[in-house]
């Protein structure tokens, strides 16, 4: 072989060499890397956000074998808003959230499903289809704005808390003054009942009701007894409207720096950190509600025929101002088919 030819065969070698040195380095480095996340929601310490959180940290620190580690931030303490927290997995100034399904619409509107009153029959069925194709098709959607959904954890049945007489039918609700999520799909089914919606920051409701300047609002029952609602509003109207999800999600920009066994091993944490939350959520509920009543709380429990009633007015006096306007017939019909 000339001396030429040998040069050349030992620049290639010396450049796999080297390539082969890399990828070694690369693979050793990746083995060794560590991750320790924040996550922020905006619920107490004590409520099942909080303890969700904590279960899903315990786990993943335990499946990673310490390669991942979690602090948990409740009350907002890293963003002041639901909204806040998801714009902060989109710049990577915050690892994770566990914050509602409607704070996502202002980046997809898609997600305004969700505030759709009666959309799920019952708990039941709400699992199914988030649990199913359907819920992972809306975790993958996440993507396009830069955020990794890895569960579908819960937020609750919202139900009417409230000053003044009793709600004990649809027909109560006209002239109620309820503040509502800053979304136009609640705020066109509370007006179809002849009640006045109140867009208002979370932040601001308990003074809001304590002053009168709202008669109530509405909330899932862990969050009325948590946030201290109920000494202040002093009815409950188990109507149970609406299911609001609460996706576990992650900042793409955060998940992009894991490989894929970490990755599989998030998933894992997250849905049997989802199972833990969605029993102690239905276990504080009753609990809660029964708490509640001993300190003189008026809970209004219904019957199947009289939620019925609910049911049937609001099908009939609200969907047709909302469908198709803000999501089709065939997207409804397909959840409540299943």
């Amino acid at each position: 072989m000339k001396r030429r030819d040998l040069l050349k065969a030992g620049g290639v070698a010396g450049i796999l060499a080297a390539g082969q040195f890399a990828l070694g380095t690369s693979a050793a480095f990746a083995a060794d890397k560590t991750w320790k996340l924040k996550l922020c929601h905006g619920l107490a310490p004590e409520h099942p956000y909080q303890l969700g959180s904590l279960e899903f940290g315990r786990l993943i620190k335990e499946y990673t074998k310490g390669r991942v580690t979690l602090e948990v931030f409740p009350n907002g303490q890293l963003a002041g808003s639901e909204r806040e927290m998801y714009e902060g997995l989109q710049m990577g100034t915050l690892d994770m959230t566990a914050s509602t399904a409607s704070a996502l619409v202002p980046f997809d509107k898609s997600w305004a499903i969700f505030d759709l009153p009666y959309l799920f029959r019952d708990k039941q069925h709400a699992y199914k289809v988030l649990d199913g194709d359907y819920g992972k098709e809306k975790l993958k959607s996440l993507e396009k704005v830069n955020i990794v959904g890895l569960a579908f954890w819960e937020c609750g049945m919202f139900s009417p808390v409230y000053s003044g007489a009793p709600i004990k039918n649809p027909g109560d609700m006209k002239g109620r003054t309820i503040r509502t999520i800053e979304t136009p799909i609640t705020m066109t089914w509370v007006a179809a009942l002849g009640a006045n919606p109140v867009p208002m920051a979370w932040s601001e409701v308990f003074t809001a009701i304590q002053n009168k300047t709202v008669d109530g609002t509405l909330l899932p029952m862990t969050t009325i007894y948590f946030s201290k609602l109920y000494t202040v509003a002093k009815n409950i109207s188990r109507v149970e409207s609406t299911y609001q999800p609460l996706p576990l999600t992650i900042s793409k920009k955060t998940w992009d720096t894991m490989p894929d066994d970490i990755k599989a091993l998030m998933y894992k944490a997250a849905i049997e950190a989802r199972d833990y939350m969605r029993n102690l959520n239905a276990q504080f509920e009753d609990e809660k509600a029964r708490v509640m009543a001993s300190e003189g709380v008026n809970v209004i429990s219904y019957t199947p025929e009289e939620k019925k009633l609910w049911i049937d007015v609001i099908r009939k006096e609200a969907y047709p101002n909302l469908i198709p306007k803000f999501f089709s017939q065939e997207e409804v019909a397909r959840i409540q088919a299943l």
